[in-house]
């Protein structure tokens, strides 16, 4: 679970909140980011970076002496702002020493006097920009799941709403959890697919859905899955009472319509049919998230029969 923000000595004694993250990377942050890619960076490394950002390696000779390990890339004039954060993304998710150590247990990463053990470097600095992050303002995080197998930037969120779409994310049903998986990516990362995040946050829901709903439907859809809902309401019901005591369908099938009908890039070349906004996705997403926790945690359960 995402740690919770750390409050200044000022800020707890003026009774102020936390600092708002309102810049993807303050400029007193770059510094700080430049000497961690120099030593994160290796040399074939160094030249995929470039040559996908489209960057001249600066020439050795032109980079100060008293900052770090000579990486060319991390000293070019270019690297500012979200070029910067392009870098240290493609440079974690072609990482492929680090990416296959991503999941293993802390007690591998130490050696026998509690330090960092050589073997594991990579994913202690890792550690250490999701630090350098946090502690300098950005409004981006690293995220690196074990079951996605590959380390990135996404957007930060809320970091209870992070949490939630962890635990969603990791859902019994795996197909589920990892469609959800990849609409969070594609909703927050620094590669934005919005119709894929709206497209895969509706399958999510689909694949939890059907253990719950119409089981025996290999063909099912969310539209589907929502009518069966509908018309075999009296079946169903949520563990969530209204004022009067039942537990009635109606709020889930509401936001399930929602998110079916939403979809706009589901009509194809027909009336209506666009790309979905990242705004549209971002909440399709969010939606997808609470429901294939209420699906798999039994929020929404079947009546038991009626007893005469």
């Amino acid at each position: 679970m995402p740690a919770a923000e750390t409050r200044l000595l000022s800020e707890r004694e003026q009774g102020r909140g936390p600092r708002e993250r309102v810049e993807p990377v303050p400029r007193a942050l770059e510094p700080h980011l430049r000497s961690w890619l120099a030593g994160f960076l290796h040399p074939r490394l160094e030249r995929r970076v470039a040559a996908r950002l489209g960057l001249e390696l600066t020439p050795r000779d032109r980079i100060p002496s008293t900052v770090g390990p000579p990486r060319e890339l991390a000293w070019h004039p270019a690297l500012q702002g979200t070029v910067l954060l392009d870098a240290i993304d493609l440079a974690l998710q072609w990482d492929d020493a680090m990416n296959n150590q991503l999941g293993l247990p802390r007690s591998l990463m130490v050696d026998d006097e509690g330090e960092p053990h050589p073997q594991y470097r990579r994913l202690h600095e890792l550690g250490d920009l999701h630090e350098l992050l946090d502690d300098g303002g950005s409004t981006y995080r690293v995220w690196a799941p074990p079951e996605e197998g590959t380390a990135r930037l996404i957007s930060r969120v809320d970091p209870t709403v992070q949490a939630s779409a962890d635990r969603a994310g990791s859902v019994p049903t795996p197909t589920a959890g990892t469609l959800l998986r990849q609409a969070w990516s594609q909703a927050y990362s620094r590669d934005t697919d919005p119709d894929g995040a709206y497209r895969d946050a509706v399958r999510a829901v689909e694949v939890a859905i059907s253990t719950v709903v119409s089981p025996t439907n290999d063909r099912q859809t969310l539209g589907t899955a929502i009518r069966d809902l509908r018309s075999g309401a009296h079946n169903y019901e949520l563990v969530l009472l209204d004022k009067p005591g039942a537990g009635t369908v109606d709020p889930l099938v509401g936001l399930l319509e929602r998110l079916w009908e939403g979809q706009k890039s589901r009509h194809g070349a027909g009336h209506g049919a666009r790309s979905s906004t990242l705004h549209e996705a971002r909440a399709a997403v969010q939606i997808a998230v609470l429901a294939v926790q209420w699906l798999t945690d039994g929020a929404l359960r079947r009546r038991p029969p009626e007893t005469s």
